[in-house]
Parts: C-alpha cells; sequence; structure tokens
C-alpha cells in the first residue's frame, strides 16, 4: 500500500513537472525537480513511511508552485542604476573630505 501512494505521489509529480516544462515555467520545474531530490535525500533513510511524506510534500510544494508560479526577472536593465548611484555617492563623498 505505501508503494503504491509513493508511485502515484511520484508519477502525479512528474505529470505536473512535464506540464510546468510544456508551458515554458522551466524555473518551477527546476525547483520541482530540486525540492524532489531535497525531500528524498532527507526523508529517503527514514523508511517506506517517510518516502511518504517525502513525495507528499514534494506534490503540495509542485502543486502550490502551479498555481502561485515565481517570477524571476532575468533580464533587469536597472543594474547600471546601481553603479550609477554608488558612483554619485562616491562623488558626493569624495568632494565632502577635500
Amino acid at each position: 500500500m505505501i508503494g503504491l501512494i509513493v508511485g502515484l505521489a511520484t508519477a502525479f509529480n512528474f505529470l505536473i513537472i512535464i506540464k510546468k516544462i510544456q508551458m515554458g515555467r522551466g524555473v518551477d520545474a527546476s525547483l520541482d525537480i530540486g525540492f524532489v531530490m531535497v525531500f528524498v535525500w532527507i526523508f529517503g533513510d527514514t523508511g517506506q513511511l517517510g518516502m511518504v511524506v517525502a513525495m507528499t510534500a514534494s506534490v503540495v510544494v509542485s502543486i502550490a508552485l502551479f498555481f502561485m508560479p515565481i517570477e524571476i526577472d532575468f533580464d533587469d536593465d536597472d543594474d547600471d542604476d546601481y553603479l550609477d548611484d554608488n558612483a554619485s555617492y562616491a562623488d558626493r563623498m569624495d568632494s565632502a573630505f577635500k
């Protein structure tokens, strides 16, 4: 019975991961795969019940990420502003001590 639960949870989790990849949500899919690996690593040595906990936790995280995706903007154009602000601050400090 425990093997069936782990098998169904794993299959459902991988179906969610495949769907995310098809939708172009690679960051979410990568996080899901990472969570599966971490949960199995943490709970894997605790026996069959630990695997049920690991797979169930992974499915819950996958479902949560499916409905509330993480948005990461890799094309952030505001990086230059940080350097400009620091340069102007350095210039102000330089002129203050002259």
